[in-house]
């Protein structure tokens, strides 16, 4: 195979999502045990990163005009209630 054809798989293959072999199917109890106790103390790749002004104002814009059910308000507000008692 020409450097070419290599260049031009590698490519393709980005762009391209692959999807899970495994998507959609249940996880056993075990199994989820053994995932936990691996992935247990590891820290998030993204963990001490902050957003880019770009980035935020993109997930503003995207939030604009939602809003919150009222179950979810009343969450919310129980939430806020909690943490000012602990103070």
């Amino acid at each position: 195979m020409s450097e070419e054809q290599k260049q031009k798989i590698r490519d393709t293959k980005s762009k391209t999502k692959q999807i899970a072999w495994n998507k959609g199917i249940p996880m056993s109890s075990e199994t989820k045990q053994k995932l936990s106790s691996v992935l247990r103390g590891r820290t998030p790749p993204n963990k001490g990163k902050s957003l880019s002004d770009d980035t935020k104002e993109k997930l503003r814009q995207i939030n604009l005009g939602k809003k919150h059910t009222k179950e979810t308000r009343q969450k919310m507000k129980l939430a806020q209630q909690k943490r000012r008692s602990n103070d």
